[in-house]
């Protein structure tokens, strides 16, 4: 996904959409058209109701922004690949509970360990210095 994590095309399917609501589709015709769920073009039909099409702007980020600024994610990054042994602990993989540990110790931001997993994706931070690259 792009930097602001909206899906690719998502920003040209609201707007044909304002597109066929101007035109006078129904929302059903507009969600077998685009392939989206009725529920989507309903929030898209508010939207355009209420706003208008130049309400669709040029999408945007969706769900909270993150906390961890970018000097935060290097920081990190860096902490992680010094590995576990580094940081105390006995293992030589990280686990979630001392990642997260580890971003609270560096940042003071604490997240539960099991949203530590989708962190560890979204930034690619390598936690398994055994398997091979």
């Amino acid at each position: 996904m792009s930097p602001d994590r909206e899906p690719p095309g998502a920003l040209d399917r609201r707007r044909r959409a304002a597109a066929l609501f101007e035109a006078g589709a129904t929302q059903a015709e507009v969600a077998r058209s685009l392939e989206v769920s009725r529920q989507t073009v309903s929030r898209w039909y508010a939207i355009w109701r209420n706003q208008g099409a130049d309400a669709f702007g040029a999408g945007g980020r969706r769900g909270p922004r993150s906390r961890l600024t970018e000097n935060d994610v290097r920081l990190i990054d860096a902490a992680l690949r010094r590995g576990p042994q580094a940081h105390g602990f006995h293992d030589v993989r990280w686990t979630c509970r001392q990642v997260a540990w580890l971003i609270a110790q560096l940042t003071g931001i604490s997240y539960h360990p099991a949203h530590v997993s989708r962190l560890i994706r979204r930034h690619g931070w390598d936690v398994d210095p055994l398997s091979p690259k």
